[in-house]
Formats: C-alpha cells, sequence, structure tokens
C-alpha cells in the first residue's frame, strides 16, 4: 500500500511527504518505510515521523526539524495607571532581579497564545496580545 501511495505521489510530481508512525501501533512499517527509501527525520514521545524527498536524485528541500527553542516575554502596559507589570521569580538563578513574565513557548503554541498563557501563569492576570516589541538572540 505505502508503495502504491509513493507512485502516486510520483505521477502527482510531489516533491516529498511525511509519514508520522507510532512505535507502539505500527512498529513492524519502520523497516518496510526504510526499505522505500524514507529517511529518520524526527520522533517525540512514541511517534516517529519519516521524509522521503522526490524524485530521489534531487536535494531534499523539506525543512528538517527545529533544533531551537523559543522564550518569550509578555510587556503588559496599563495605560490608564501609566504602569508596567514586572515580577520576581521565586526560585532559580535571579530571584533578586525584576523581569517582564515569560517562559517557553510550547511545540506548536502560536506566539500570542505563548505571551497570554505565560503571563497569567505567573500573575494571574489576562493580558491582550497586541504585537511583537522586539527579538534578541542569545549565543
Amino acid at each position: 500500500m505505502l508503495s502504491n501511495t509513493i507512485t502516486f505521489f510520483i505521477e502527482e510530481q510531489t516533491k516529498g511527504f511525511f509519514l508520522d508512525l507510532s512505535l507502539t501501533k505500527h512498529a513492524e512499517f519502520f523497516k518496510i518505510a526504510s526499505k522505500l527509501g524514507f529517511k529518520f527525520h524526527h520522533a517525540e514521545g512514541d511517534e516517529a515521523t519519516f521524509v522521503k524527498f522526490l524524485p530521489e536524485n534531487k536535494v531534499n528541500r523539506l525543512p528538517h526539524y527545529s533544533t531551537h527553542y523559543i522564550g518569550i516575554g509578555g510587556m503588559v502596559i496599563s495605560v490608564e495607571k501609566r504602569q508596567i507589570l514586572v515580577i520576581k521569580e521565586k526560585s532559580g538563578h535571579d530571584t533578586q532581579g525584576w523581569k517582564i513574565p515569560g517562559g517557553l513557548v510550547d511545540l506548536g503554541e502560536y506566539l500570542d497564545e505563548a505571551v497570554t498563557r505565560e503571563v497569567f501563569e505567573e500573575t494571574g492576570i489576562k493580558a491582550k496580545f497586541k504585537g511583537i516589541i522586539g527579538l534578541r538572540e542569545k549565543k
């Protein structure tokens, strides 16, 4: 069946596709996928994702799995009160300084969802996302 699907994709001139398999439900298909030219892309939990790029003699242009994570902070401003919300961490390496509430973006989460979630988790305040103020890369 998988061979027929590959043939169909070749006929349709599909350049590449992903195959998601569960280790607990589809373990016997891992070897079959490998024999048909699928390459390992990534895994999470018991799910493995394989990738096949067509035509096989071309450079694979499908995106690689992410190797980075994104931290996000929410600047909450009360225009009426002329205040900006800052917090102190309860634990960790910096419990003395003030900072804006924030944390890591979850897999599959949009930035606006992440920042409103983090602000609420850390302060109990339901903030409204307005836009991005800035970006910073930390090496």
